[in-house]
């Protein structure tokens, strides 16, 4: 072993690679588990602040790392005892962090709570930044291993990406943080300078107490007391019959006499609900479980927008409509698609109109068998019905395989109402509700066929006006006329858009006349519709949907769409953000006209990410840059600390862009996207690692590598932009095992050129300015959490593309910035 000058010692490499892999796979698993813990405490948009906190607690480790080698000499920490630090520092946290008052929903009444925002990133930053001081205490080993020791690193953590999705099927979130946190303190057994005698001894009284701390870590999680599993706990004899945590998230099956839900149904139903229980995921009600015992049970469902498409379909088979099971002996029945089948409400609505074969995509196999294993008598009989077909599948990726076409396909609204209402679903992607999406649901129709899409409706008008700009933009892509092709109708709660593969006829408008006639509903665009027809049941101030359905079809989209007050254009695959209507310069509007009310109608998730990456800057400038800037410019070299950062600054934000750019191409790709996210991690980790272990041997100089590598990222960057999607789409109906190869192959050669770069620029960093490599480190850190904050900010304004092409950006700025490095440039 090597002593560094602090007096702490370097156990073998071999001992010293080992743990650090294992150390950086529990710093993933930490990462990943507070991901969830975001999800239940507040909603999925805010897993990018776990990942900022991550990389802000890392780049503070290179502060604390630049402060111990100066008080030591330029010696090495006791990277064990840093590793320990970790291990009881995730069970500390944890418990801390549910101690926080934070009420993220309603910030935009209450901007002085925002500290609590602050609280929570330096709290739960702490465990990063005793394995950011670990980790990178292993690089001050001697330069002959560092690449080896970095390689180490980046594999770890691509192991721990892969594993954490295995976890998560099996064990709670709280099981996950205690997995992560025995990995770091076998970490600290492995890292310690002896591991007989009186070493061994001490590392059995950690582990001991380490049992001890994550005994006493709370199991149970926190809820966001407004969503619907909290709010539902809190009525009388409401109880949970069943709670099941996976990797999709956590589902809990609810039941008491206080609970209905038949969100969206027409004022006027005539129809009775069935009991029923809710189903929801991540405390959100993401469903209903109908208890049915015949199909004339599901009548109420015929009394949604969405039941449209059928009654369209009836006229076209000269069948009428608003009876049970109304096809003739003598006809053939449809063939319906439903997407997102859930407890298979949709499925019973299909079945009641007739329909001989109904085939209902569900993402979540959980929740497939939850309903038609133990819940099957309490309505998950459904889909054991004759020609029903239940498949745990993303609707994106079946689409793309051939198949039989359908006669209808139904995608009720996917989101709870409440999150929808509040704006929490702004900063989350959607490829279903994309040009490309609908686009794929249209060629699935048969040639009379429908699609029938419903959202939740909002005031003012947003979410129902963009659904249909989206779906008029895919027809055209299409050829096919969206004035001949589409119809639009609602009620109080929620939109529905048709589409039509062949052109609408008398008989069809005729039919869909009736159909919001009997349950009163609005009519907003319709091949006909004039004016006065508009706007008649749930009447707004002026006939918005039917006003900007014209101006859609109008002969200046454009104009209507840069006029209106919310983002309503169309949205795409490289800007999936469906649910995003915010507008900076309808803020000062808003107010004017509302005052204290506007902050009612703007998108809060997206505002909180704002707000948390102005957050995550500010802590980012004052726990790791100006830290940093002190400890580097009192020393000789400070000259050299602008190019250093410019270098260093370009990898940290480069990475991170380029990561996030390609990941979302692989989402909708591979179509399972915690799957996809987990390999696409883990497959640019391990090969950046192998390309970090490949930088010692490179048999240029480290300037001329560095170079010559950043120029092909550069390259990478912009062929992907330019050419990502259009390779990945020509095979994206093969099978998923080819699909993840492919994946696979396709990100590991920019990963492994992606992890040559640091190495690199830390070897001929150390030539002559040794002093600035805690400089160096922090200055990664900070443009990392920067970069992984600001990239879905900016993917909502310039797209996944922009991404990419910002990626090349910084690497050409490193690539250029490298002969200054070491001094003689």
């Amino acid at each position: 072993m090597r002593v560094g000058g602090c007096g702490a010692a370097f156990p073998s490499p071999a001992r010293v690679r080992f743990g650090s892999g294992l150390l950086s796979a529990a710093a993933i698993l930490f990462e990943l588990a507070l991901i969830r813990v975001f999800a239940l405490r507040f909603w999925h948009a805010f897993a990018h602040m776990a990942i900022g906190v991550s990389l802000l607690g890392f780049g503070a480790g290179g502060v604390v790392l630049a402060v111990l080698r100066r008080r030591g000499g330029g010696g090495s920490p006791s990277l064990h005892r840093w590793a320990w630090g970790f291990a009881f520092s995730v069970p500390l946290a944890y418990g801390l962090e549910r101690q926080v008052p934070l009420d993220l929903a309603a910030l935009a009444w209450t901007p002085s709570r925002a500290w609590g925002i602050l609280l929570l990133e330096a709290i739960l930053a702490v465990p990063f930044l005793c394995a950011s001081v670990a980790l990178g205490g292993a690089l001050l080993d001697r330069p002959a291993r560092v690449g080896a020791h970095y390689a180490a690193n980046l594999v770890g953590a691509g192991i721990g990406a892969a594993l954490a999705v295995c976890l998560l099927e099996a064990v709670s979130t709280a099981g996950v943080l205690a997995t992560a946190a025995a990995g770091g303190g076998v970490a600290g057994c492995i890292l310690a300078p002896r591991l007989s005698g009186r070493g061994g001894l001490w590392s059995g009284c950690g582990l001991a107490l380490l049992c001890g701390a994550l005994a006493w870590m709370p199991p149970e999680d926190q809820i966001s007391p407004y969503k619907t599993l909290a709010l539902a706990r809190s009525m009388p004899g409401v109880r949970v019959l069943h709670t099941r945590h996976g990797a999709l998230g956590r589902l809990d099956v609810l039941e008491g006499a206080s609970l209905h839900h038949a969100a969206g149904l027409s004022l006027q139903c005539p129809a009775a609900v069935p009991a029923h229980r809710f189903l929801t995921l991540d405390g959100e009600l993401a469903d209903a479980l109908y208890e049915w015992q015949g199909i004339e049970d599901w009548a109420f469902l015929d009394q949604t927008t969405g039941a449209a498409a059928y009654a369209v379909a009836e006229a076209r088979v000269g069948v009428p409509g608003s009876v049970v099971r109304p096809v003739p002996p003598d006809a053939e029945g449809a063939r319906v698609l439903v997407i997102g089948a859930g407890c298979g409400s949709q499925v019973g609505l299909a079945l009641y109109h007739g329909a001989a074969e109904v085939v209902g995509l569900e993402m979540n196999g959980d929740v497939l068998r939850l309903v038609t294993g133990p819940l099957s008598a309490l309505g998950g009989r459904i889909y054991g019905m004759p020609g029903v077909e239940a498949l745990q599948a993303e609707a994106r990726g079946y689409l793309a395989a051939p198949g039989r076409p359908f006669d209808v396909i139904q995608v009720p609204p996917l989101h709870g109402f409440g999150a929808a209402g509040a704006g929490l679903l702004s900063a989350g992607e959607s490829y279903l509700y994309t040009v490309e999406g609908v686009r794929a649901m249209v060629r699935r129709l048969d040639a009379d066929g429908l699609l029938a899409l419903t959202c939740w409706a909002r005031t003012p008008p947003r979410e129902g006006i963009r659904l249909f700009a989206t779906v008029v933009a895919a027809l055209r892509r299409e050829g096919l006329s969206p004035e001949r092709h589409s119809v639009m109708i609602r009620n109080w709660a929620t939109v529905t858009v048709l589409a039509s593969r062949s052109p609408l006829t008398p008989a069809d408008t005729e039919a869909v006349r009736r159909f919001c006639g009997e349950r009163g509903f609005d009519l907003c665009r319709l091949p006909g519709l004039r004016p006065a027809e508009a706007n008649r049941y749930h009447v707004l101030d002026r006939p918005r949907y039917f006003e900007a359905a014209e101006a859609l079809l109008g002969p200046q989209p454009e104009t209507f769409l840069r006029s209106y007050p919310f983002r309503v254009e169309p949205t795409t695959d490289d800007s999936p953000y469906f649910h995003c209507f915010f507008r900076w310069r309808s803020v000062r509007a808003l107010t004017r006209t509302l005052g204290g009310q506007s902050r009612a109608f703007l998108d809060v998730g997206y505002l909180l990410l704002a707000v948390a990456f102005v957050q995550a800057v500010f802590l980012a400038v004052c726990g790791v840059l100006l830290p940093s800037a002190v400890l580097a410019f009192r020393g000789r070299l400070a000259a050299g600390a602008g190019q250093t950062a410019l270098y260093f600054g370009a990898l940290g934000a480069g990475f991170m862009l380029f990561e996030v750019g390609a990941l979302q191409h692989l989402l909708v790709y591979l179509a399972r996207p915690l799957y996809a996210a987990s390999m696409a991690v883990a497959c640019l980790l391990v090969s950046a690692g192998i390309g970090s272990l490949s930088a010692g041997h490179s048999r240029q100089g480290p300037e001329a590598s560095a170079r010559r590598t950043g120029w092909c990222v550069v390259g990478c960057a912009c062929a992907g932009a330019a050419f990502l999607g259009p390779w990945l789409s020509l095979t994206v109906s093969r099978p998923l095992g080819w699909r993840l190869a492919i994946a696979a192959g396709t990100v590991i050669g920019p990963g492994f050129l992606l992890g040559r770069m640091l190495p690199l620029g830390l070897s001929l960093l150390r030539r002559r300015r040794e002093a600035l490599v805690p400089w160096a480190w922090g200055v990664n850190g900070f443009a990392s959490v920067v970069a992984t904050l600001g990239a879905p900010l900016v993917g909502i304004h310039i797209g996944f593309r922009g991404l990419l092409l910002a990626a090349g950006a910084c690497y050409a700025l490193a690539a250029l910035g490298v002969r200054h490095l070491d001094g003689e440039g």
